[in-house]
């Protein structure tokens, strides 16, 4: 079972509250996330891709290699050994720690590499909890939904052999079903928004309160 990293005490002196809830309902979805789908290697690279490209806004250039054992998942630039030969860029992925750690590897590679016109420097920042978040999202939005898709498809090929109208019957009811998951995630954060809002308010009235008491202006 995935659970949320917990940032260095120096850094979780200095996490805002925005990081915290993001971090939080990342840690969510992960909890209630159904087992992660068995992928092929180049389904695992082609979704590490995919996360590189939704993060970075272009295309991954280089080779990726999936990895395991005690080895974070990352970007490393390979130096060719020949004189003048040109360095590429390698993705190893370690495949076995699982998405949840294959996500918060790179979402921290692109924070730290990605062109920011205001970069915060803490790596647990709420500019990284909101990346992370979004790719977390996305990844759910996918590969979990592709792999319910094709259970779907078996079992209806056990009631019958299945013909092009009867596969396209089940894209539309996937379609359904990931409009919905979409307007769930929609209503979250909506309801995140105003539990905020809800608590700023009382902040500033309670501090209010407070000051009318302070200036003996409460009659009892």
């Amino acid at each position: 079972m995935f659970q949320a990293e917990i940032p260095p005490r120096e850094d979780r002196v200095k996490i805002s509250k925005k990081a915290e809830a993001d971090y939080a309902a990342i840690a969510t979805i992960w909890k209630d996330a159904p087992r992660a789908p068995s992928m092929s290697d180049a389904e695992v690279a082609l979704v590490a891709k995919t996360i590189y490209k939704l993060g970075m806004g272009r295309a991954f250039k280089g080779v990726v290699k999936l990895t395991k054992g005690n080895r974070h998942t990352w970007v490393y630039r390979s130096i060719g050994r020949r004189p003048g030969a040109h360095s590429t860029k390698e993705m190893r992925v370690n495949y076995e720690k699982g998405w949840a750690e294959i996500i918060h590897g790179l979402s921290h590679y692109i924070h730290r590499r990605k062109p920011m016109k205001r970069r915060r420097k803490m790596p647990h920042s709420s500019q990284h909890s909101a990346l992370e978040l979004r790719l977390v999202r996305a990844v759910m939005s996918s590969i979990y939904f592709r792999d319910l898709r094709q259970k779907m498809i078996e079992k209806a090929i056990e009631a019958g052999p299945l013909d092009r109208s009867d596969i396209r019957k089940i894209a539309e009811r996937m379609t359904a079903k990931r409009l919905r998951y979409q307007r769930v995630l929609a209503r979250i954060k909506s309801w995140e928004t105003k539990a905020k809002r809800a608590q700023t308010a009382l902040r500033k009235l309670r501090r209010s309160r407070a000051a009318y008491e302070r200036a003996g202006m409460v009659t009892t």
